[in-house]
């Protein structure tokens, strides 16, 4: 019952730049958080996608978290190019992002594997 109890609690999530504040409890991230929400058992963090300043190298800027801060996933990307990133959330459930390579992706907020993508441009 316990299982079933901590599941379905609300879970208070704040954050200030690299600060995930979960339950009132501090948890450094990599990143400045742009977003942060719950979902299900798990929270879901989206990191500025501006922060990434390297010219190599892809930016993950979505990751899954437990309400201890523990990395579940980090999210898979549309392309191998390199500076790949989302930039913005676009719906939560379905869990829609854009990326900056023109791909309208649909992730599986329990893996964070892209369900579905399109191309836009």
């Amino acid at each position: 019952m316990n299982f079933f109890k901590n599941l379905f609690k609300k879970v208070d999530i704040n954050f200030v730049d690299r600060k995930l504040i979960i339950n009132g409890n501090e948890v450094s991230v990599d990143y400045p958080v742009k977003e942060a929400f719950n979902f299900k058992d798990k929270i879901l963090v989206f990191f500025d996608p501006d922060t990434y300043k390297s010219k190599f190298g892809q930016f993950h800027n979505l990751i899954c978290v437990d309400f201890y801060g523990n990395k579940i996933w980090e999210v898979e990307l549309p392309t191998h190019e390199s500076s790949d990133r989302y930039y913005k959330i676009s719906r939560k459930s379905p869990l829609i992002l854009y990326s900056i390579t023109s791909f309208e992706c649909e992730i599986d907020p329990n893996t964070g594997k892209i369900i579905k993508k399109v191309f836009y441009k």
